[in-house]
């Protein structure tokens, strides 16, 4: 509801313009929002057994691969990006899909062939069965995801692929396989932004001013960077107050309210307001460890592992991205930007989440209730 309020603010100029009402993107998002209450809470409900077995688990991702083929084919074009199917009534972005797809999948990888702590492990069914599935289906998903092209989805999602990886076994293999896959992912996706101009455009931009202060072109490849901080110093301690945004004038483009929300909260609400927000994922990412480490089962473990993981990597990149401490991506804050295919999976993971961990709490209490027979049929 916060990040709605935000998208209101931000939304309401650039909708003026487009000769639309100034609650057109604040009507839309509740909508989202109202779907999204609605898929997390059959999420909350849906039996986790299901997700757990590998045929089903392959499914999901196999759908999920087909619609990343098809957006490249009949997918629609904006600003020299394939990312978005059009359906009509709303678009639809695949890679979002793929985000919560795969690590489903992998879940159901690494706990059903993974092996079991402190188990004795064959460097060669782990290579077979674990380590090549793992690597050839996040190649298979990065690399069509970076055909849109959309490197900042695939490095979250390389991200959040590697802690599950990293933490479903405490073998040595795990721990090599996983330094090896970073490695080679730390090359290629070195390599995948230096290769696009646009790419070498933005980091050459970003490594100029972390190194030198100074933003040169600002009129063009460091419009961006130099407008957002510009907006958030102005921000202040407390902010210029709610609406009073100046940067969502066009001076942050049309992603005021999408991937530029985080600066006009920090222009509104100041250094107080920032705090919050960034506290509160801090707290997310706190909650969902805690819940992963209560999980009932590997398979539920390793998804919440890669759920949090998820929405955690992908919140601090955009607000490192918004504050320059990263190079300036493309990519959503989670809650609070405006967008539907983000809102809608986000609101499944967490209803995922909050699954596994009432599956926990109920597995407690039936523990608590067993061992209280126990005690009283001793005395």
């Amino acid at each position: 509801m916060f990040g709605a309020l935000m998208i209101y603010s931000a939304s309401t100029v650039i909708a003026k313009d487009q000769g639309v009402s100034s609650f057109h993107y604040l009507i839309l998002q509740m909508i989202w929002l109202a779907a999204a209450f609605m898929l997390g809470y059959l999420a909350y409900r849906f039996n986790l057994s299901v997700l757990a077995k590998s045929e089903v688990a392959t499914v999901i991702l196999v759908g999920a691969i087909v619609s990343l083929i098809l957006v490249l084919i009949v997918g629609k074009n904006v600003a020299g990006a394939t990312r978005w199917i059009d359906l009509g009534p709303f678009d639809l972005q695949p890679s979002e899909i793929a985000k919560l797809a795969f690590i489903i999948y992998l879940a159901s990888l690494l706990a059903n062939r993974g092996n079991k702590s402190g188990a004795k492990v064959d460097l060669k069914v782990h290579i077979y069965e674990v380590l090549a599935p793992f690597v050839i289906t996040l190649g298979m998903v990065c690399g069509l995801i970076l055909l849109q092209p959309d490197l900042d989805t695939s490095v979250i999602i390389a991200i959040t692929a590697l802690a599950m990886y990293y933490v479903s076994g405490t073998d040595f293999f795990h721990t090599v396989g996983t330094i090896a896959v970073l490695v080679l992912g730390g090359i290629l996706g070195v390599a995948a932004a230096v290769l696009a101009p646009y790419r070498l455009q933005r980091v050459t931009t970003w490594l100029n001013f972390i190194t030198t202060g100074d933003i040169a072109e600002k009129a063009t490849s460091g419009f961006q960077i130099w407008n957002t901080l510009i907006a958030i110093s102005s921000g202040g301690l407390l902010g210029l107050g709610y609406g009073e945004s100046r940067g969502k004038l066009y001076y942050l483009s049309i992603a005021a309210f999408t991937d530029s929300i985080f600066t006009v909260i920090a222009e509104e609400l100041g250094l107080v307001g920032t705090c919050v927000v960034i506290f509160s994922f801090i707290y997310f990412l706190y909650l969902g460890i805690g819940i992963a480490q209560r999980a009932p089962d590997k398979f539920s473990s390793l998804m919440a592992i890669g759920i949090t993981t998820w929405i955690a990597v992908q919140a601090f990149l955009n607000i490192g991205a918004n504050l320059t401490v990263v190079p300036f991506g493309g990519i959503p804050l989670p809650f609070i930007s405006y967008g539907g295919s983000n809102t809608l999976m986000i609101a499944i993971g967490v209803g995922l989440l909050l699954n596994i961990h009432a599956r926990s709490v109920r597995g407690n209490e039936r523990e608590t209730s067993v061992s209280k027979i126990g005690l009283r049929s001793k005395i």
